[in-house]
């Protein structure tokens, strides 16, 4: 009966270490170079992983047998399997309950920092006083401001938008938003100007509208400018892990940064697992390439009407404030002629947009993107509020943008620019 065991918990270890590793080498991982997809650090993981399969199938095969040890005076010692298999599952508990504990508690505690990130109606907001992110008192990138205005206060400025507008791929002093204000300071010596970056990863034209309402217009702003696409663009779709059902005109089937809260809470198997092991069969973790879809060409974007929708609301709101708005066409690298290596950096489709097996080709994007801003000169136009010509002023090369909307340091100097150039262009700030 031993030797049943033996074979059976050596097979069962190796086919659920292969598990692992088969899945993990099957794991999209960005910026890969080896093989066109693994870093050199993750290859050289799943080398050492994949070679750990020989120790492994030795180790528990031995567990099986008595062994024979030399103690200290020549004295020979038996370990039985049934000593080794406790033994083992001692040095288990040790090492994992202690695993599964941190797992728990970072999947169930709500911390001060996860809590104060979270906000019930954005979904997310940057968290107070983040000295890493230069985040102030009210979670906006920019420097300490106070709610009420003081007589003689300086020119306030709010920047809405999404990831590219919130620009956390440089440091703060390198984003275009400050170096706006810096500019503005420089030309307008004798003036005071307090520039506050009020925009979000994942924010839509929906979530700026929430957020004008809720807590810009607050701080009475005098200019607030606004930049969206890409992701109004990418709600007219519905990634199974981010979304549910069909797109609707309100954004609501687009968990987006929440879609893990929402379907953890209602997607829970009925028998519960380790947290442990939860984690590790994450969406992602393990096998990703088996998600990974086919380009199609899309003929239609769902989205647009509500994305124009959205933007005359905004219209309305910042004049009934009397605050003055300024809309700009949102720029990108997606066009028709894109060499391989700047393809491979459209990462948002097959993430953001994929489902039913397909997502948007790189020519679909180039023409929702031309749609999407299509909107944004015509909503500024019939609206009476300035805009700024961003899409066609920032060069769509790799030079400027790190994949197909976020930029590099050069692409902020552009936007930065091109920015200010509009503003004075239209008589502001």
């Amino acid at each position: 009966m031993s030797r049943v065991f033996e074979v059976a918990a050596t097979g069962v270890a190796l086919l659920l270490y292969g598990f692992v590793v088969v899945g993990l080498a099957l794991r999209h991982v960005p910026g890969g170079e080896i093989f066109g997809r693994y870093t050199p650090l993750y290859a050289f993981a799943l080398v050492l992983l994949a070679a750990g399969s020989v120790p492994l199938f030795r180790f528990v095969r031995s567990l099986f047998r008595d062994s024979r040890v030399v103690a200290d005076g020549g004295r020979e010692v038996v370990l039985t399997s049934r000593t080794k298999l406790t033994l083992v599952g001692i040095l288990l508990a040790v090492v994992l309950l202690p695993l599964e504990l941190a797992v728990w508690r970072s999947e169930t505690k709500r911390t001060d920092r996860d809590m104060a990130k979270f906000h019930p109606f954005l979904q997310i907001q940057g968290r107070a006083n983040r000295a890493s992110r230069h985040l102030n008192q009210h979670g906006f990138r920019g420097d300490a401001i106070e709610r009420e205005r003081p007589d003689g206060d300086a020119t306030r400025i709010f920047f809405l938008g999404g990831s590219t507008v919130y620009g956390l791929r440089v440091p703060f002093e390198q984003s275009h938003v400050r170096r706006l204000e810096m500019s503005l300071r420089e030309r307008f010596p004798d003036r005071r100007f307090e520039v506050q970056n009020a925009a979000m990863d994942w924010y839509t034209t929906a979530h700026s509208l929430v957020n004008y309402q809720l807590r810009i217009k607050d701080f009475s702003p005098d200019l607030v400018l606004l930049y969206h696409g890409i992701n109004d663009l990418l709600r007219s779709f519905s990634p199974p892990d981010l979304a549910f059902g069909a797109p609707r005109s309100d954004y609501a089937h687009y968990y987006g940064p929440i879609a893990r809260l929402a379907f953890g809470r209602h997607g829970k198997p009925p028998i519960p697992t380790p947290y442990v092991i939860d984690w590790l069969l994450e969406p992602g973790r393990l096998y990703s390439d088996r998600d990974r879809t086919l380009p199609t060409r899309i003929e239609r974007f769902a989205s647009l009407p509500a994305f124009e929708r959205n933007l005359r609301s905004l219209v309305e709101a910042t004049r009934a404030d009397g605050a003055r708005l300024v809309l700009a066409t949102q720029p990108s690298l997606y066009r028709e002629d894109l060499a391989p290596e700047e393809a491979a950096t459209l990462w948002m489709p097959q993430r953001l947009g994929a489902e039913s097996g397909v997502h948007p080709d790189a020519e679909s994007m180039t023409r929702g993107m031309a749609a999407f801003n299509a909107v944004t000169r015509r909503v500024a136009a019939e609206g009476g509020v300035p805009w700024i010509e961003l899409a066609e002023n920032v060069p769509r090369d790799l030079e400027h943008f790190v994949d197909g909307v976020h930029y590099t340091e050069a692409g902020h100097v552009r936007v930065a620019e091109v920015v200010f150039a509009g503003l004075l262009a239209n008589g502001l700030p």
